[in-house]
């Protein structure tokens, strides 16, 4: 068994694996360069496949997929990691940007009532 065999497991459909599971492939992949996957997030790279299989199979027939769709990129959002703490105080965005940001924040929601 391959190391890919491992982490993905085989097709198991009767059907090749398709471009939405090798894309999910390589997304894993590029996030595993970049960090361990152990656990709960491991389990998820399970979940991501069959829901880009579902999404194959759901598309051969016709079917709609937005569901599974969106559960993929959620399952994907958690492979991945939380990332929000590494740019939530924006100091890798440009100064100019930053101060635009905060112009931003704190401009009145609603206009004066008269």
């Amino acid at each position: 068994m391959s190391e890919q065999d491992a982490l993905f497991g085989p097709p198991v459909s009767g059907f090749a694996d398709g471009h939405m599971v090798k894309a999910v492939q390589a997304a894993v992949q590029s996030i595993q360069e970049r960090q361990t996957l152990t656990g709960y997030r491991l389990a998820c790279v399970q979940v991501a496949i069959e829901l880009a299989r579902n999404i194959e199979a759901g598309n051969r027939k016709g079917r709609a997929i937005a569901n599974e769709a969106m559960q993929l990129t959620a399952t994907l959002e958690i492979i991945e990691g939380d990332t929000t703490e590494a740019v939530a105080d924006g100091a890798d965005l440009p100064e100019d940007v930053r101060n635009f940001m905060q112009q931003l924040g704190s401009l009145p929601t609603a206009p004066p009532r008269p």
